[in-house]
């Protein structure tokens, strides 16, 4: 997991969420703030939050408004670069796709086998798995009131 955004409340997730036996990667705007966190709960500090988000699963973010959640999520080095291994993965794909189809083109019935419209499909399917994968435990995190799970520690 990665915590972003480490102060009162951010810093109070993390501690539960290490009691709680789970492995986590701080970040903060201001690193002498996870610094000591991390000092404290023997944790590490990303140097970006680009960074703390493309090693965890689960990004977990207590900032102090919408000023600071959109730099933290769509400045430079922020959390929407966790998204490019997906869309590396999508042209990945496209690239494997074009040179397998040779062998798979006997397979096909009723399709050309450079059809862009197919090939435009599966990447969209890859595409909306992966936004899907990010925004939905971001949404279910947005409908949990912080105060019963840290009163629940």
């Amino acid at each position: 997991m990665a915590v972003i955004g480490t102060g009162r409340m951010g810093g109070a997730m993390a501690s539960s969420i290490v009691r709680g036996g789970f492995d986590v990667v701080l970040w903060n705007r201001d690193p002498s703030k996870s610094e000591r966190l991390a000092a404290s709960l023997d944790m590490p500090v990303a140097a970006t939050a680009a960074e703390a988000a493309s090693k965890a699963d689960v990004v977990v973010t207590s900032l102090a408004d919408d000023a600071a959640l959109e730099r933290v999520y769509l400045g430079d080095e922020g959390v929407v670069e966790g998204l490019k291994p997906t869309l590396t993965g999508v042209v990945l794909g496209i690239v494997l796709a074009a040179a397998l189809v040779r062998g798979m083109s006997a397979l096909l019935f009723g399709v050309s086998k450079y059809d862009p419209w197919t090939f435009g499909a599966g990447a969209l399917v890859v595409i909306a798995v992966g936004l899907l994968a990010t925004a939905l435990p971001a949404y279910r995190a947005t409908r949990v009131d912080a105060m019963t799970t840290l009163r629940a520690d």
